[in-house]
């Protein structure tokens, strides 16, 4: 994937095909049903080679709007992040078979010929990961 990352050791990770890394929160308790996590992918493609984060994020958000049920803004931003202009979208939304709406954190970027993209994924009322989930995220570099 090209990109290192930090992590705390009672956080499970998790490599899947096409170059995504997960981290798995532990447990909150013996009836935590919903573990928050962290996905990391990396697109390679010559198509990103001359484009910019501001060009790609208006269709990212319009994307995400009509993908997921009950869609809710909570807000976006450009920041630096690697010495890169990125963009971070905050949002929740519902899927059927969860009891509750979950909440995203996107944070992409691109470099050379990648879309860099990390996820943290936490129910939306209750993250006691927050923080440990934004130290994570700050600390991947590529």
């Amino acid at each position: 994937g090209n990109f290192t990352a930090s992590y705390p050791d009672t956080w499970t990770l998790k490599i899947k095909e096409g170059n995504r890394v997960f981290f798995t929160s532990p447990m909150e308790s013996d009836q935590d049903d919903f573990r928050q996590n962290i996905n990391i992918s990396v697109t390679k493609s010559a198509d990103f080679k001359d484009l910019t984060i501001r060009s790609l994020a208006p269709d990212l958000v319009s994307n995400l709007e009509s993908q997921y049920d009950n869609f809710k803004l909570i807000s976006q931003r450009y920041f630096t992040w690697n010495g890169i202009e990125s963009f971070e979208v905050v949002y929740t939304f519902t899927k059927e078979g969860l009891k509750f709406p979950v909440r995203l954190k996107q944070w992409m970027c691109t470099k050379k010929e990648a879309l860099y993209m990390v996820t943290y994924t936490a129910a939306d009322q209750t993250d006691t990961y927050s923080a440990t989930a934004v130290k994570i995220m700050t600390g991947i570099k590529f």
